[in-house]
């Protein structure tokens, strides 16, 4: 993205940024940018303290940026602004320390792991009489307001197709891009997916109709219906190519957005046309989405693109896609789990989810815990650990048994 210099702006007395990983790093780098010198920007770590000290030293920002272990008391917290970007399983429980200490709060996607997560931050921020919105970037690229113009005199739209796929190693902003292994890819992803689609129809996501699940969860493909247009959805985590690639077909034409390195090509009636021509001279669409959050939080206008019941209708779908992907993966891990049990990279990749989607673990304790899984499965209890994962809606909480109970040889 291109997210480069701006002329300073004075916004709240104090910024918060939760998270020190590679994404709160192109924040912070942003911040650091576009607010004023007198503005105090923290960022609140622990895990991620030593490696985001080296950064700022690197980056020359190290008087810019303090670094805090834990939520200081403010005298006026209505004057701090907070940006929740840490692991997506902690969003919600950073969002609501903020939020009950009085502080307007921008969270990135998801902002929880479920709507009815969601359903209680936004209690919350009523009731202390503060704002919860949501981060969706991708709401704030020229390139996705230029291809609904060219679109838009083309007929009634009949399907979308959406391409979004990551290779297995990949640098993005300077540093090599990872995502968090327990988190599902339609939980990572879809909250992406679901507002661009929705802004491109003008219509809210509604059901899942259809899921196929490929490589132990790794790759899946959807469709979901927007009002009465079918939207065919690919996503794919280790794969051979970064792509972002969104196809609209209509009644006369089919037109092609590629972003896959932005500002993107469209194409239409044959032609390639650039995605933006202002990418290189305007803000970029991190650095207009944290602007309009700063003035939105300091008592400026609001801005719908960062309205949180955008995420809360994708939400609530992704809720609704949950049962039928846990279904999907039950449903392949038994064929696979049958004997002679074969654990190669998809069934790995299976594993590390399951075992990994409420805490995070280091290689030495995942590691254990696999070899307990397979020594489960393979043991004389096999068939009963298998019947009991066919039976279960959630098969993560069948791994939290299978590493806690002894095996049988």
């Amino acid at each position: 993205m291109n997210d480069s210099k701006a002329s300073p702006i004075t916004r709240p007395d104090v910024v918060l940024v939760v998270g020190g990983g590679r994404w709160a790093r192109v924040f912070l780098d942003i911040l650091c940018e576009i607010v004023a010198p007198k503005v105090r920007i923290i960022a609140l770590t622990t895990h991620n303290a030593i490696s985001l000290s080296d950064w700022l030293f690197r980056k020359r920002l190290r008087d810019r940026v303090e670094i805090l272990p834990q939520l200081p008391e403010f005298s006026s917290p209505r004057s701090v602004a907070g940006i929740v970007v840490n692991a997506a399983r902690d969003h919600e429980k950073a969002a609501e320390k903020l939020l009950a200490s009085g502080i307007t709060v921008l969270v990135e996607k998801p902002i929880a792991l479920n709507s009815a997560a969601v359903a209680r931050l936004e209690a919350l921020a009523l009731k202390e009489d503060v704002h919860l919105a949501g981060a969706y970037v991708f709401l704030y690229a020229r390139y996705i307001d230029n291809f609904i113009k060219i679109i838009s005199g083309a007929g009634e739209m009949r399907r979308v197709y959406v391409y979004w796929e990551d290779p297995s190693a990949e640098s993005r902003h300077g540093e090599q891009k990872t995502y968090d292994p327990g988190l599902p890819i339609i939980a990572d992803w879809l909250p992406h997916v679901l507002p661009i689609v929705e802004k491109i129809i003008a219509s809210s996501p509604g059901v899942c109709k259809q899921l196929q699940l490929f490589r132990g969860g790794a790759h899946v493909e959807l469709e979901i219906m927007f009002g009465e247009v079918r939207c065919i959805v690919q996503l794919i985590r280790n794969g051979s190519c970064r792509r972002r690639l969104i196809k609209v077909e209509s009644d006369n034409e089919l037109f092609e957005l590629d972003f896959s390195k932005e500002p993107g090509i469209i194409l239409a009636d044959g032609a390639e046309i650039c995605g933006d021509l202002e990418w290189e001279r305007g803000p970029g669409p991190v650095t207009q989405m944290l602007t309009a959050f700063l003035r939105f939080s300091a008592g400026g206008t609001g801005d719908d693109r960062l309205d949180v019941t955008i995420g809360v209708r994708a939400i609530k779908v992704i809720d609704q896609v949950f049962k039928i992907y846990n279904s999907a993966l039950v449903s392949w891990m038994t064929t696979r789990l049958t004997p002679p049990m074969e654990i190669d990279a998809d069934l790995r990749y299976a594993f590390c989810e399951m075992l990994q989607y409420k805490k995070l673990l280091n290689k030495m304790e995942l590691d254990e815990c696999i070899e307990k899984v397979i020594m489960r499965f393979s043991g004389a209890d096999s068939d009963y650990w298998i019947n009991e994962l066919r039976k279960i809606q959630d098969p993560s909480k069948i791994f939290d048994q299978l590493i806690a109970k002894p095996v049988l040889l």
